[in-house]
C-alpha cells in the first residue's frame, strides 16, 4: 500500500480539504475522507515533475483535483502503475546536465536550420501565393521612391534605347510581360536591376560601359532570371523573415505590404544572396547557350562591372579620407555630410553583386 498526503479541490468551492490518498498494489485507488474509489491509478492524469513543486492530479470522471508535494511518492506511483513514463522522462531531463546541453545544442541547430532553409523555404512558398495586385502595387511604389531618390532620366537617344529594347525582347521567355526602362544614375553607377512589377531597369553607366551589344544581352537575361525566379519578393521576405512565415501559413499579405519601405533599400544595398545571383547566372547562361552566345560576352562585362566597383569605391574612400582632413585642419568648425555624398555611401548598389569572382568562375565552369 502507498500512501500521500494532498490538497483536494473540487471545482465548485475555493475551499480545499485535506486528504489521504492510499493506492494499492493492484492499483485501486481510495480516498476515504471524500469516500471516493478508483478501478486504477492510470485513470488519473497527473501533471509533470517540474522541480519541487505541488504537482496537480485530475480526477477521473471530472471529480476534482488533487494538489500535492510528495512528489517521490507520486513518481514511484507512475513508475510502477502508470502506463507511460512520459512524466518521469521529463523529470529525467530537468535533472540531466548532459540533456540540458543536449536539448540546447538541438535548439541552435534548430534555429540554425530555420534560418538558412525554413525561411527561404517558406518565402519562396509565399512569394508564389501573393496576389499579383499586391506584387505589382509594391513594385510600382518601389519604383517611385528609387526614381525619387535615386534615378535621373536617361539620356540615351531613342535609337539606342530601342536597340537594346530589342535586346531585351530576346530575353524575355513566350507569354511573359516583361518591361524594360532606361535611367541615368551617377549614384549607383553601371548596373540594372529587376523589381517585382516585372520590371527591369537599366542605367545609362551599364550601357555605356558595354562594349558590345552582347554584354548587354547577357546582364538583360540575368536580369530576367531574378523575374523568372521571384527574387526580389523572396529577398524581401526572407529579410522580414517573420512576414514570410505569415504569408506562409495564414495567406494573410498586411505583413508584406508594410515593409514596402525595405524594398528599395534591400535592391541597392542589401542586395540578392549568394544563391539568387548564381540562379540568375545559370538562367543567363542556359539562354546565352540556346542562342549561341559566347559566355565570355558574360565575363567580360561582369570583369567591367568589378572595375567600375573598386573605382568607386576607391574614390569614396578618398573623398571621406579628404573629408576627414579638412574636418581637422579647421578646430572648431562642424561640417554637416552633403546630402549627395551620404547618399552614395548608404545607396552603393554595386556591392549588392558580391563575389564577383566566384560568379565568373562559375560561369567558365559551366561553359568548359
Amino acid at each position: 500500500m502507498i500512501r500521500f498526503n494532498a490538497q483536494y479541490h473540487s471545482g465548485s468551492t475555493s475551499v480545499s480539504q485535506q486528504v489521504d490518498v492510499l493506492v494499492d498494489d493492484s492499483g485501486l485507488v481510495r480516498i476515504p475522507e471524500l469516500d471516493l474509489q478508483f478501478d486504477h491509478w492510470r485513470d488519473f492524469e497527473v501533471s509533470p515533475r517540474i522541480g519541487n513543486t505541488a504537482r496537480y492530479i485530475e480526477l477521473p470522471d471530472s471529480r476534482g483535483q488533487l494538489e500535492s508535494l510528495e512528489n517521490d511518492v507520486i513518481d514511484r506511483l507512475q513508475s510502477e502503475l502508470s502506463q507511460s513514463g512520459f512524466n518521469g522522462f521529463i523529470h529525467s531531463l530537468e535533472h540531466s546536465w548532459r540533456m540540458i546541453l543536449l536539448s540546447l545544442v538541438g535548439t541552435l541547430v534548430f534555429l540554425w536550420a530555420g534560418a538558412f532553409y525554413g525561411v527561404p523555404a517558406l518565402a519562396k512558398y509565399a512569394a508564389l501565393h501573393i496576389p499579383d495586385e499586391v506584387i505589382f502595387s509594391l513594385g510600382d511604389e518601389a519604383l517611385e521612391m528609387l526614381d525619387d531618390q535615386m534615378f535621373d532620366l536617361s539620356k540615351l537617344s531613342v535609337e539606342r534605347q530601342e536597340e537594346i529594347q530589342r535586346l531585351f525582347e530576346n530575353t524575355v521567355p513566350e507569354g511573359k510581360q516583361y518591361r524594360l526602362l532606361f535611367r541615368a544614375s551617377p549614384k549607383i553607377g553601371a548596373n540594372a536591376l529587376a523589381l517585382p512589377n516585372n520590371v527591369v531597369i537599366m542605367t545609362d553607366e551599364l550601357v555605356n560601359l558595354a562594349s558590345d551589344d552582347k554584354e548587354i544581352e547577357a546582364v538583360l537575361a540575368h536580369e530576367v532570371g531574378h523575374l523568372e525566379f521571384d527574387h526580389s519578393m523572396r529577398s524581401l521576405l526572407q529579410k522580414a523573415g517573420l512576414a514570410a512565415v505569415v504569408v506562409a501559413i495564414t495567406g494573410d499579405v498586411s505583413s508584406v505590404t508594410t515593409n514596402v519601405a525595405l524594398l528599395p533599400v534591400l535592391l541597392l544595398e542589401l542586395g540578392y544572396s549568394r544563391s539568387f545571383e548564381f540562379e540568375a547566372d545559370d538562367y543567363a547562361h542556359q539562354y546565352m547557350k540556346e542562342n549561341k552566345i559566347d559566355e565570355q560576352h558574360f565575363v567580360s562585362i561582369l570583369t567591367k562591372l568589378q572595375q567600375a566597383y573598386k573605382k568607386k569605391q576607391s574614390e569614396l574612400h578618398d573623398h571621406s579620407h579628404d573629408s576627414d582632413s579638412n574636418e581637422h585642419s579647421h578646430e572648431g568648425e562642424h561640417k554637416e555630410p552633403e546630402p549627395e555624398e551620404e547618399k552614395s555611401k548608404v545607396f552603393d548598389y554595386l556591392s549588392t553583386h558580391p563575389a564577383i569572382e566566384d560568379r565568373i568562375e562559375r560561369i567558365n565552369s559551366a561553359a568548359n
